[in-house]
């Protein structure tokens, strides 16, 4: 008398939220009661494959058992829902579906706007409102104050680039005003033109 098939155990996968540009990764296990090889597949609920990007790895298998590590960094156009189906199958019973449902947001970039220039010997020049070059003596403090948000809530990194070789600035966060940075530099030469 041979005993009935057992079936496919599983974790049920919870909802899982993203932002586009994160890395999203976790482990799924499945198990077979009766030590049977398992197999295993994925694609979208409307029978589609995979998002591009997203990708099931095998982390290990074993008899009865197996554990397949999802990853994906959904790109800037991929935001929406998504319900990705796992498909386990012993071989031998009808294989056993499990919904995995993926919300991907959108990642809004931050923006800035520049809030003051202060600074003895300090010219500022404009052309149609908006600042086209700032021109500080050598050896002179250049004071510049920059305010910025994410709408996503992010928090920000500010960095300076551009500056000739050698050169240092001192980066300040202001608490008194959230998203304020003041940035200080001191040109030790004149720059060549």
């Amino acid at each position: 008398v041979l005993s009935a098939n057992q079936t496919i155990s599983s974790a049920t996968m919870a909802k899982v939220t993203v932002y586009e540009g994160e890395f999203l990764t976790f482990r799924a296990a499945f198990a077979d009661p009766d030590g049977d090889t398992l197999t295993f597949s994925a694609e979208l609920a409307n029978g589609g494959a995979l998002p591009a990007g997203a990708e099931f790895v095998e982390v290990s298998a074993g008899a009865g058992s197996l554990i397949q590590e999802f990853r994906w960094r959904p790109a800037d156009d991929q935001a929406g829902s998504y319900e990705v189906i796992c498909v386990i199958s012993d071989g031998k019973a009808d294989p056993v579906s499990e919904p995995l449902p993926i919300d991907v947001l959108p990642n809004e970039p931050p923006s800035f706007m520049l809030e003051g220039v202060s600074g003895e010997q300090v010219e500022v020049i404009k052309v149609s409102g908006k600042i086209t070059m700032i021109k500080v003596a050598a050896g002179t403090a250049l004071q510049i104050a920059m305010i910025g948000s994410d709408p996503d809530g992010d928090p920000l990194t500010w960095t300076v680039t551009g500056l000739p070789e050698n050169e240092v600035v001192a980066q300040q966060t202001e608490t008194t005003v959230p998203g304020r940075q003041l940035f200080t530099w001191t040109p030790s030469l004149p720059l060549a033109r």
